[in-house]
């Protein structure tokens, strides 16, 4: 089940997706058509555009599906994380399944969990959001003035102009 669902789409597929209860069998689908892929291929983008990036695949102990990561590293500024996680849950009673239990696939960054199922997204959904979730820790680091690499965040604070600016 998605909260906030998936970008994009007809909305009786979005519908779909919010009653989703994945199986193993399809969550399994989900991480190797869509998200393995559409991490692979922005880490690709990112390298292409001088970023050094990491997409690693962590088997826990005792659980069938890998949990898969992208790190975008910033030297001394924070790196930016995207980690989808398999989770195993009950069936919420309120939903028709064949199954007493279900698979999400939990979206988290550095920052934590996101409350992010990605069962049922497209590569191209993941993609987006991998961007949209790139874009916010640009920003972040910019708010924070944190520097990364030849890319330097704005002097003053917000709300205040640079120091050598006249207005």
């Amino acid at each position: 089940m998605i909260a906030g669902g998936a970008p994009g789409g007809d909305w009786r597929e979005r519908l779909d997706r919010a009653l989703d209860t994945s199986t193993r069998a399809g969550a399994a689908a989900t991480l190797e058509h869509s998200i393995r892929p559409a991490m692979t291929q922005f880490a690709q983008e990112l390298e292409s555009r001088g970023q050094t990036t990491n997409v690693t695949e962590e088997h826990v102990e005792g659980e069938s599906l890998p949990n898969l990561m992208l790190q975008v590293d910033f030297g001394e500024a924070t790196s930016f994380v995207y980690q989808v996680c398999p989770h195993r849950m009950r069936t919420p009673s309120f939903i028709p399944a064949d199954d007493d239990f279900y698979v999400r696939l939990d979206v988290y960054l550095a920052e934590g969990g996101q409350d992010k199922d990605l069962n049922g997204y497209t590569r191209g959904q993941v993609i987006g959001d991998l961007v949209a979730e790139y874009e916010r820790h640009l920003h972040f680091l910019t708010l924070t003035g944190e520097q990364m690499g030849h890319v330097q965040a704005m002097p003053g604070t917000i709300g205040e102009p640079p120091e050598d600016s006249q207005i």
